[in-house]
């Protein structure tokens, strides 16, 4: 799923979950973010506090794992994906 780092197209206000977990970088390390979820946008800050989201409208959701990083979540819009891993069960549910 393409990861936009636009303006919000909504203003953060409750979140339906909050939670640190694990995802792999695309030079295939194992990075640490805080991701939260409002209605359909999942969106954390980057390193410069430059938010990042994407919306998972549309999207596949399926639980996953990984021998390394446990279960996961994963959000695929027609070629784009988006992998995640921590409390599986919690952001599947949502």
């Amino acid at each position: 799923m393409k990861l936009n780092k636009s303006n919000l197209p909504f203003i953060p206000t409750v979140f339906n979950i909050e939670d640190e977990v694990n995802y792999l970088s695309r030079k295939q390390q194992i990075k640490k973010s805080a991701y939260k979820l409002q209605d359909q946008y999942l969106y954390y800050k980057s390193k410069n506090e430059k938010i990042v989201w994407i919306s998972n409208e549309n999207a596949i959701i399926e639980l996953i794992s990984d021998s390394e990083l446990s279960r996961g979540v994963r959000l695929t819009n027609c070629f784009d994906k988006d992998e995640f891993f921590g409390n599986a069960n919690n952001w599947y549910k949502l």
